[in-house]
């Protein structure tokens, strides 16, 4: 990869962006469907929410307990991959 300056990105459609990083990357077919929507966000839903948008990713929402912060014990939301 050359440069990672793809100027006017934002200004693209989703289906251009993918273009663009398929060439850019030189990802494979196979590669560039794992981009694709999850079974929780809508492409256009995602592409709304966040510039240069390419796709979403499902993440398992978990708390995690026993943190003190300013002197108060609060749980965290997190939403996070993480290998055991």
């Amino acid at each position: 990869m050359g440069s990672s300056r793809l100027p006017g990105f934002y200004k693209m459609k989703m289906a251009e962006r993918l273009r663009r990083l398929a060439e850019q990357l030189e990802l494979s077919r196979d590669e560039l469907e794992g981009l694709g929507e999850s079974a929780t966000l809508p492409l256009p839903n995602a592409d709304a929410m966040i510039e240069n948008a390419v796709g979403s990713l499902a993440c398992p929402w978990a708390s995690g307990s026993t943190f003190l912060i300013n002197g108060e014990d609060v749980l965290v939301p997190m939403a996070v991959e993480e290998r055991r």
